[in-house]
């Protein structure tokens, strides 16, 4: 048994050696390294010697008995099965040794193909791959930065107008007759035409009349201007400005056509007020439900200095700081960017109607806006380490819950959207940029400036107004554009 031990621990010991390798590495465009690792015969001898030597003592070979087997024959014998284990063996050790001493701060896995990488008879072991690292640059001085703070204290006034917004929010659409009004609900048949060709329909779609209507990849000025005064079995014509990030190039920043069939029309009746309004609020009277409006508007208040804050901040920043990104990390960051505005909002406790204008809004400048959104997170990347700023489990639950307070969901299903959804990765960062945001307002000159919420007099529709090109077409942009 003591020899036993003897051995596993010289096994583990012998692991945890530094493989004797040499590395050349090369700048493969923005925020790209090309890596070429070179490890000499000795060194993967060493990996088959404690290979075969193990297999030496537990296999069991026809005509010998075990452990006794020579060991040529085992080599022999093991050799193929053997390899494809230490060529997987050395890789692990030599990528995770070649990070730490190279200290590459990586944004993607490498692109190694494992099965492609042959493990050489003789000479030594070559493999070469690409990877995705942080930009370098030269962090900008962050301390006593000017900034405009918004402040507002709330008054009956205020919380009156919120309450009509609540009730309206609660309350229930019923069939109108007679023509299509402002803040009216319709029923609607859309189709999208280009060229005269139909690129898009719905069929039923709900719009609330206001005075703009956005899509994912587009949008109506003037909508309810244009739709007012139709009735039920009318059709409205418009004109759909499509954004520059619109899935068919050649109509970017261009206008199509979108003829709207009126199917009903309907109008909100706002919810009153009543015990059965009380429950579905979850307070007992009028008072309370006034205090969780007077706590709302500050939420959102609170977000509203945050984004103030960090707007103005990263103004200044950005504007000292030059970072070059590649337009596949740029592509690939523009949904992630997307998913994290979505949970701030939801935090903030903006309703889903909001939400989705603002999440439409974003997705129309989403290539631009994602590229500060990375030089963001790069610059308060860099900060947070300089200011020893981490987050850790606790910082995440609190964040979940404060979801879950705000929205009106239970932990357990805010959690079970996230972890669905894959957002972890989009709250952890948050969290840390918010956290890095604080401190560096701590460090500012703030002034305190009235604040005006911000409504937007937008509706929104979850859909796209122009289909996602097929995959063999999506695939061959990359080389249009640099063409």
């Amino acid at each position: 048994m003591a020899d036993e031990t003897a051995v596993t621990e010289g096994e583990v010991a012998d692991e945890q050696k530094r493989i004797e390798l040499s590395v050349e590495m090369t700048d493969a465009g923005p925020c790209k390294k090309h890596v070429r690792v070179e490890i000499p015969q000795v060194e993967v001898d060493k990996f088959f010697d404690r290979e075969f030597t193990d297999l030496v003592r537990k296999s069991a070979v026809p005509g010998f008995r075990p452990g006794k087997a020579p060991r040529r024959l085992i080599e022999k014998r093991f050799r193929e099965d053997v390899s494809d284990k230490v060529k997987s063996m050395i890789l692990m050790q030599s990528m995770e040794q070649v990070g730490e001493d190279q200290k590459l701060d990586v944004l993607t896995e490498p692109n190694l193909d494992v099965n492609s990488i042959n493990l050489p008879t003789e000479g030594p072991f070559v493999y070469e791959f690409e990877v995705e690292v942080r930009p370098a640059f030269d962090l900008p001085s962050y301390d006593g930065l000017q900034i405009e703070r918004p402040a507002k204290e709330f008054k009956d006034a205020d919380i009156d107008t919120a309450m009509t917004n609540f009730l309206r929010r609660e309350g229930e659409m019923k069939p109108k007759a007679g023509a299509v009004a402002d803040d009216d609900y319709i029923d609607v048949d859309i189709r999208f035409v280009t060229d005269g060709v139909v690129v898009r329909e719905f069929e039923q779609i709900t719009v609330r009349v206001d005075d703009e209507l956005t899509f994912r990849d587009g949008l109506i000025e003037k909508f309810a201007k244009g739709i007012i005064g139709a009735k039920e079995g009318e059709t409205r014509d418009f004109k759909v400005k499509m954004a520059d990030g619109v899935a068919r190039k050649e109509l970017a920043g261009k206008e199509i056509d979108a003829q709207f069939v009126v199917k009903e029309v309907k109008e909100l009746i706002p919810a009153t007020l009543g015990p059965g309004l009380f429950s579905t609020a979850g307070v007992s009277d009028e008072g309370e439900l006034r205090d969780e409006i007077r706590v709302s508007l500050e939420r959102r208040l609170e977000h509203a200095q945050r984004q103030a804050c960090s707007d103005q901040i990263m103004n200044q920043l950005i504007g000292k700081t030059k970072i070059d990104l590649p337009q596949d990390l740029l592509k690939r960051q523009t949904e992630r960017a997307l998913a994290r505005r979505l949970v701030e909002l939801e935090r903030a406790g903006y309703g889903e109607e909001e939400v989705k204008a603002h999440i439409n809004r974003l997705r129309q400048d989403s290539m631009s806006s994602t590229a500060r959104a990375l030089r963001e997170q790069f610059i308060l990347q860099a900060i947070a380490e300089a200011e020893s700023i981490k987050i850790d489990e606790p910082d995440l639950d609190e964040e979940i819950e404060e979801i879950a307070r705000r929205s009106g969901e239970s932990v357990r299903r805010v959690r079970s959207r996230v972890e669905k959804d894959g957002l972890w990765e989009a709250l952890a960062s948050q969290v840390l940029e918010r956290k890095t945001i604080a401190a560096i307002v701590a460090k500012a000159k703030v002034k305190n400036v009235p604040w005006k919420d911000e409504v937007l007099s937008s509706s929104a529709v979850d859909e796209a107004a122009v289909p996602e090109l097929p995959e063999s077409a999506s695939s061959e942009e990359p080389a249009d554009d640099q063409a």
